[in-house]
């Protein structure tokens, strides 16, 4: 990680991304200074960023149920889903959090 403008880059393939922390941007807490970070890399059209995570559980499909109407305008947020163990997962909105100028 390194850091240019006063904000966090990776370099992933010979391309500098920028790098956010989610818990950070969910107002969940603060960026904790570790030795490694699981990274999930994200584009929604021509952006491309990378989030670092509290870590990576495995990939799943699943069907995004949109959320009613008095909670549908929270930002980065683009729906619901039931895992198959019964829990409520919220989806973020990728292209909402890179598009809304927050970055």
């Amino acid at each position: 990680i390194k850091t240019i403008q006063g904000g966090k880059v990776i370099t992933l393939r010979e391309e500098v991304l920028p790098l956010y922390s989610l818990k950070e941007i969910l107002g969940m807490g603060k960026f904790e200074e570790q030795d490694i970070y699981p990274v999930v890399v994200v584009q929604a059209g021509d952006k491309k960023a990378g989030f670092i995570v509290d870590e990576l559980l495995g990939q799943q499909e699943v069907v995004i149920k949109s959320l009613s109407k008095f909670v549908n305008d929270i930002k980065g947020i683009a729906g619901a889903t039931v895992l198959g163990d019964g829990r409520v997962t919220l989806i973020l909105d990728v292209a909402g959090l890179l598009e809304d100028g927050r970055f």
